[in-house]
């Protein structure tokens, strides 16, 4: 733990201050990562405005929706599937679907 994690955690600050502190050491732009993977999932954000690192990190959570897609039963129920994630996502959405039909072969 770094000098300045210290002193932040064993200050005489209110410990709402003390987070707030930590927090912003952390997160340098004031966004927690769970905040960007939901904007970028729901759509909101687009994952190429993300840094490398969080791309990195979403990538998995369009892995995990794109099973969700793969478990349709048939071609129709998965272009549903697919029509139903967020304009700005589906595209990656699409792509890994690809990817792992391809590799299930």
């Amino acid at each position: 733990m770094s000098r300045r994690k210290k002193a932040l955690l064993s200050a005489s600050r209110s410990d709402v201050r003390q987070l707030g502190l930590l927090s912003y050491s952390i997160w340098p732009n004031k966004v927690r990562p769970s905040t960007a993977i939901d904007a970028v999932m729901e759509g909101a954000e687009r994952l190429e405005d993300q840094s490398k690192a969080m791309q990195s990190v979403i990538s998995f959570y369009i892995y995990l929706e794109a099973k969700k897609v793969m478990a349709g039963k048939n071609k129709e129920q998965r272009k549903k599937l697919l029509d139903k994630q967020p304009e700005l996502v589906r595209p990656h959405i699409e792509r890994e679907v690809k990817r792992l039909w391809n590799r299930d072969k």
